[in-house]
């Protein structure tokens, strides 16, 4: 599968993973940038498009909200199993962490 074909999968669009979330990919993985509240890097996870680890994340890494940076302040939040779910919830005016 391509990283393209896996964002159609799950009906995220190119530019909403790019330019809402700053996901960047090639044709083997697809990056995801995890910053905190105020915007800062904490770490990137991995989407392999191929190999048994479907997902990795940078050394150091931990458990963390995603996207925190964009909570403001939302009155209700949907609980989502992964980043791609919460990424089509939020193109769909969603908010979700």
């Amino acid at each position: 599968m391509t990283p393209a074909e896996y964002l159609k999968n799950h009906g995220i669009s190119e530019t909403t993973a790019s330019v809402g979330f700053g996901w960047v990919w090639n044709d083997a993985v697809i990056t995801i940038p995890v910053y905190d509240r105020d915007s800062k890097l904490l770490f990137c996870r991995y989407r392999h498009m191929e190999g048994d680890a479907k997902f990795t994340a940078d050394a150091g890494s931990h458990p963390t909200l995603y996207p925190a940076y964009k909570i403001g302040r939302e009155k209700t939040l949907y609980l989502c199993e992964g980043e791609p779910d919460c990424v089509k919830l939020w193109q769909e005016g969603i908010p979700a962490v």
